[in-house]
């Protein structure tokens, strides 16, 4: 009671009850019967306007809008109600949207001794939060805050609890079976949700304003997730066409013609040694912030005996040339350089990888 009489004697809006009169103060007094009055709002929990009817998709978003500029206020003043829930959410006349219930707030006029302690679990049966449970030691993150208000815009669209970010199956609240959003703008309330249900809490709506932004955005109508293909091919198409892309496809077209030189001639390599021995690879991606191509190429020896010559080559754009550089341990490094204009390997270079690659496989038999 103590901490929500300090919360409320801090906080003035019309989506809180006003505090009236108390006597908490007085908490260490055990003569005093400890109370408070507060404003008296006329209306009813968002659980009872559900089951009453359904809500129309404009007035679900309006009302979860209005929460969320409820808690905005909040955290603006360093509280956390951490405990929203329907039953703790009225619709007054006018339809006011009042948040209620303050008795599991955290802000910083708390006393020391009436903290929830890390050891302590918080939340509700509408929405159990893994940063509320017992040994996180993010109880008093006001993120957790925005995550219930998602989750009040989900139980207003399904009249469905979400209960858990994630259930049984790894699905989160909008993903299961029998939930539907008929009434809503199609795969924009799907990505709301994706966005708010995250289980990680660092991957879920970060302040108040983004989820405000993210709700006025679905006021809107559909938006770019909801338009068509097409638009979005010929989007990509044009950015394709910038003479930036151009030229890092161009780059990239000339990595890959000397790593496909390099699997090609390894994979010849296997061929002339025999079935003693197969090729293996991975890498490949281009950093285009460094001008360097990884690749990893070589083999394996076909035994149980094991043995691996995987020599990493790195293909780097010097100047005009693209310089090509490898080494293991029983080889002398191998050093090429082709001409970025052609990058093509001569017959002296295909005879220093030949011998390079032939020095590598016979130290994996000598092993």
């Amino acid at each position: 009671m103590y901490r929500e009489v300090t919360a409320l004697e801090t906080l003035e809006h019309p989506g809180i009850p006003k505090l009236l009169e108390t006597n908490v103060r007085k908490y260490a007094d055990h003569a005093y019967s400890l109370y408070f009055v507060s404003e008296f709002v006329d209306g009813e929990t968002l659980s009872e306007r559900r089951e009453r009817d359904e809500m129309p998709f404009a007035e679900a978003l309006e009302t979860t809008r209005r929460l969320a500029e409820i808690i905005a206020y909040c955290h603006g003043n360093d509280v956390i109600h951490r405990d929203i829930k329907p039953d703790n959410v009225l619709l007054g006349p006018g339809r006011r949207t009042v948040l209620v219930d303050f008795g599991m707030v955290h802000h910083d006029l708390s006393e020391d001794e009436l903290r929830t302690m890390p050891e302590q679990a918080l939340g509700n049966r509408f929405l159990i939060l893994p940063e509320l449970q017992a040994g996180s030691e993010l109880k008093r993150d006001p993120r957790s805050d925005l995550t219930g208000v998602v989750a009040i815009f989900f139980f207003l669209l399904t009249g469905r609890y979400p209960t858990v970010l994630l259930d049984e199956s790894g699905a989160m609240p909008h993903q299961r079976k029998g939930i539907d959003f008929a009434d809503a703008v199609g795969s924009d309330i799907k990505s709301f949700f994706e966005r708010g249900f995250q289980y990680e809490i660092d991957s879920r709506f970060q302040s108040a304003e983004a989820l405000m932004d993210a709700l006025k955005r679905l006021e809107s109508g559909p938006s770019v997730l909801a338009e068509t293909s097409d638009a979005l091919l010929e989007r990509i198409k044009t950015r394709a066409a910038e003479p930036v892309e151009r030229a890092n496809r161009e780059i990239q077209q000339k990595y890959n013609a000397i790593s496909s030189q390099i699997r090609k001639f390894t994979q010849q390599i296997v061929k002339e040694v025999g079935d003693s021995v197969y090729y293996t690879e991975t890498g490949g991606a281009v950093d285009f912030k460094r001008g360097v191509q990884n690749l990893r190429v070589g083999f394996r020896r076909a035994t149980r005996k094991p043995g691996t010559i995987w020599p990493a080559y790195q293909i780097e754009a010097v100047g005009t040339e693209f310089v090509v550089t490898s080494a293991f341990e029983s080889s002398p490094a191998l050093r090429l350089r082709v001409p970025m204009a052609d990058p093509t390997f001569g017959p002296r270079d295909l005879e220093q990888l030949r011998t390079y690659l032939l020095r590598g496989i016979e130290a994996m038999f000598d092993d």
